[in-house]
């Protein structure tokens, strides 16, 4: 396999990924939401909540629980570059998920 044929399996794979992720996101919502409403009305006595609000729930704990920094990378030549991307990631992160909550609550 050449250079270029990587490259174009790379970007396909990117692309893949991007078109995948709002499958990801109502799958996700679907599943958690039908979890929640099998357990949660009936035993703490909140309400059903939708796909939507699922999906809501889902990005806020996604959030908090992925966001962190890794200031040990295992590879030492790759220092600088894992750390960029660390910081790069907890830069957009929190637009990211503001950008797919405001799309989600429109739904609502």
């Amino acid at each position: 396999m050449t250079d270029q044929d990587k490259k174009s399996l790379t970007g396909c794979l990117y692309l893949g990924m991007l078109l995948a992720l709002p499958l990801k996101y109502l799958y996700y919502g679907w599943a958690l939401s039908v979890a929640w409403n099998w357990f949660i009305p009936q035993y703490l006595g909140l309400r059903n909540i939708t796909i939507c609000e699922a999906i809501g729930i889902d990005l806020i704990l996604t959030f908090i629980v992925t966001t962190r920094i890794d200031l040990d990378p295992k590879s030492p030549d790759r220092k600088l570059e894992k750390a960029l991307m660390t910081w790069m990631w907890l830069a957009v992160s929190p637009l990211v998920m503001l950008g797919v909550g405001y799309i989600v609550k429109s739904f609502m």
